[in-house]
């Protein structure tokens, strides 16, 4: 799935696709160093969930847009992806 967003936002010339991570930890640290506009996270991921990853972002000052993937049309797991600052 990654890699088909990724494709589509490469063929609109408004988006430049900075980075690109494969787990939490990554997302973490590239967007710490990157310092991107737009983030896209998917709620399960390996290791650490998409909400766990938002909030460490959100801790360490990362001021990106931040928006959550997901299937789950659970209103807790929504509620609680807003409180936590996604977009």
């Amino acid at each position: 799935m990654r890699r088909g967003i990724r494709q589509l936002l490469e063929l609109d010339p408004a988006f430049h696709v900075v980075a690109e991570a494969g787990d939490g930890a990554s997302a973490i640290d590239l967007a710490n160093r990157i310092e991107p506009d737009l983030i896209l996270l998917d709620l399960n991921m390996k290791g650490l969930s998409g909400l766990d990853t938002l909030n460490a972002l959100r801790r360490d000052g990362v001021t990106a847009q931040i928006i959550i993937l997901t299937v789950s049309d659970s209103a807790s797991d929504i509620y609680a992806l807003i409180d936590a600052g996604a977009a």
